[in-house]
């Protein structure tokens, strides 16, 4: 196969694990109906181009995927942290946000919107709609990216379906990353029920300071605990154009982020790499402690 851009090959496996957990899996023919869904879009700038598929055994499928230069965003932003300006923080905000708004436009929600669920191509974000993984939110990956996930999903996995307003919480927690440059809550990794149950009553990242007014305020309104009072992503992408348009507020807003956070980010990324080996090896285990975590909520609920 010959391509005129560069591509990135990205591999799928297809777990059944019950009946019952069957149908938060993400089966071949979901693959197929949402493949189909993905190109009928119109193309966006932000969001990451499938070139191709091939299934080469019943549970393994292969996507060719537009080649993204600069990596994750998580990548990104750990990269950037002391270099980048307010201005081009603002742009990758609206840039992420756009590829929502355009998801959403199309009656498509996401569902597992996170810093490594987001590329970067030469400056630019490139959203990863496809990514299956956010079919396949069940027991097993609760705690992975616990940070990014709708506390209403958190307090009620069996009942809560994800919607707009999810993907508008996560895309608040998005926001504030782009903010400090590391991931939210990493220094408390591994994470576990005591994160879990912190987030569900409430628990956020604190502001970063030399962050804009205005940038905060529109991602506390993004993570609200109550849906309703969430924005949708319209008037998300309305607030950072207003924002964007002020120059001078750009201009002089400090763009360094405090040693401190730094080093803590980076003193915890072993640890974070080591978490996610322990949580592949020992998937058992996991998902025993998590039933047990859902038995805890129905007994209190």
């Amino acid at each position: 196969m010959n391509f005129s851009k560069k591509t990135k090959l990205k591999k799928f496996h297809l777990i059944v694990l019950s009946k019952k957990q069957l149908k938060r899996l993400y089966t071949f023919k979901d693959f197929i109906t949402n493949l189909k869904q993905h190109k009928e879009l119109e193309l966006h700038d932000n969001i990451l181009e499938i070139l191709g598929a091939t299934r080469k055994q019943p549970k393994e499928i292969m996507l060719v995927l537009e080649y993204a230069d600069d990596g994750t965003l998580c990548q990104y932003l750990e990269q950037k942290a002391t270099t980048i300006n307010w201005k081009k923080r603002i742009c990758l905000a609206k840039q992420l946000v756009s590829a929502v708004k355009f998801l959403h436009e199309n009656n498509i929600i996401h569902m597992n919107l996170h810093s490594e669920n987001v590329l970067v191509h030469k400056g630019d974000i490139k959203l990863n709609e496809f990514g299956t993984s956010r079919y396949q939110i069940y027991f097993s990956n609760i705690y992975k990216f616990i940070q990014y996930i709708d506390p209403q999903y958190l307090q009620s996995i069996e009942t809560y379906k994800l919607n707009r307003s999810s993907d508008v919480y996560s895309i608040g927690i998005l926001l504030w990353q782009i903010s400090s440059g590391v991931v939210p809550f990493e220094s408390e990794s591994p994470y576990g029920y005591d994160l879990l149950n912190a987030i569900i009553h409430g628990k956020r990242e604190n502001e970063i300071p030399g962050t804009p007014n205005e940038y905060v305020k529109i991602y506390e309104e993004c993570w609200q605990h109550n849906p309703d009072q969430r924005p949708s992503i319209q008037r998300v992408f309305e607030d950072l154009n207003i924002l964007d348009s002020s120059n001078d507020m750009m201009e002089n807003s400090d763009s360094q982020i405090p040693d401190d956070r730094l080093e803590m980010g980076n003193l915890s990324v072993a640890n974070l790499l080591q978490h996610y080996t322990d949580l592949y090896n020992e998937k058992t285990k996991e998902l025993e402690l998590i039933s047990s975590v859902i038995a805890t909520f129905q007994k209190t609920s």
